[in-house]
């Protein structure tokens, strides 16, 4: 018997309406149960959906960052909740499960429920740290899933985009970075093509912005083109973080990083820089300066969020430096590891 309440007691709240907490706490200073297991009845289907600060696309690796845009909006879904402790500017930080909110949703069928946590899902973005709610919206219109055939295994089995956002969508979303508020970056350039790299699921596309007489006339993704009458620029959800923005359109997050012109030009790494791929206690180190090591071998393991992560060597090489310490947090990014490749005669 498990004493405490589960991450999903709101399910059987919405299907019993009742308050568990209030029951744990009568019980906690004496009282006696409300009622007897026979006097509940259950009534519709609930369903629940974690909200995690993690890359799906990258193995569910946990990520860090700060809150830059948080407004879960319940108006006009009946049946919904949405229990988080989330503020704008609140960091997510390694040290805790990736876990940052929890969307509740009820209806009279098992279809409406999750019509309701699709609606739902849509309408609570999280900008300024990557969440797996893409993964969610995917896995919800999965034919597996509404089926009801869904197994834990089917998760590992599913084929999930990096991103169902398609070139007019990256279209769009770049005609809106450079039309929206504060923006003036573009303006300043004096010059009316304007490149914008966008990502979003880490999928990365180079869109092109054209201007003429300052309207907006056409935005280029890769060799497609789209005209300026063909785009979807209403309605999006926009955030700003010092040189970074995010924009999110129908369950597609974008993210786009200005330009630095002061930034100091700095050389693209090779196959022998390791960097950190997300924030966390370095744990362990096996490896040191000097050491030859082979492609593949384990150099450091991360620990973040009750995961752990393997930083394994991208080539053949001999160690040139160690920049991480033993016990001390990196952040995703941070080189760790400089190897000298070995290079064929």
């Amino acid at each position: 018997m498990n004493t405490r309440l589960q991450v999903e007691h709101p399910v059987t709240e919405m299907v019993t309406g009742l308050d568990l907490v209030e029951w744990q706490l009568r019980v906690a200073a004496g009282e006696a149960l409300p009622l007897r297991q026979n006097e509940i009845a259950l009534s519709g289907h609930a369903i629940e959906a974690r909200l995690c600060a993690e890359d799906a696309t990258a193995g569910f690796a946990p990520q860090t960052g700060r809150v830059v845009y948080w407004r879960p909006d319940v108006a006009g879904i009946d049946g919904a909740r949405v229990d988080h402790g989330l503020v704008e500017g609140a960091e997510i930080s390694p040290f805790y499960d990736p876990m940052v909110a929890k969307l509740i949703v009820h209806g009279a069928t098992r279809a409406d429920a999750i019509a309701r946590l699709e609606r739902l899902l849509l309408r609570t973005p999280l900008l300024g740290v990557v969440t797996n709610r893409e993964f969610l919206l995917q896995l919800l219109r999965s034919e597996t899933f509404r089926s009801g055939a869904m197994t834990t295994s089917h998760v590992d089995a599913l084929t999930v985009d990096a991103t169902t956002a398609q070139p007019r969508d990256f279209a769009s979303a770049a005609a809106l970075l450079a039309l929206a508020d504060g923006q003036d970056w573009f303006s300043t350039t004096g010059v009316a093509r304007c490149p914008v790299v966008l990502e979003s699921g880490g999928v990365t596309q180079n869109c092109v912005v054209l201007f003429e007489r300052s309207c907006l006339v056409r935005v280029d993704v890769g060799e497609q083109r789209f005209a300026a009458d063909a785009l979807d620029i209403e309605r999006p959800v926009f955030a700003r973080d010092g040189r970074v923005s995010w924009l999110e359109r129908d369950g597609c997050v974008f993210r786009f990083e200005e330009p630095d012109p002061l930034a100091a030009k700095q050389g693209v790494a090779g196959d022998g820089v390791l960097r950190a791929p997300v924030s966390g206690l370095l744990r362990s180190l096996s490896t040191q300066v000097g050491a030859k090591v082979t492609r593949g071998d384990t150099l450091a393991i991360i620990e973040a969020m009750k995961m752990e992560t393997a930083l394994v060597a991208p080539c053949d090489g001999v160690v040139a430096s160690v920049r991480g310490r033993l016990g001390e947090q990196v952040r995703a990014g941070d080189i760790v590891f400089e190897l000298n490749p070995d290079v064929d005669p």
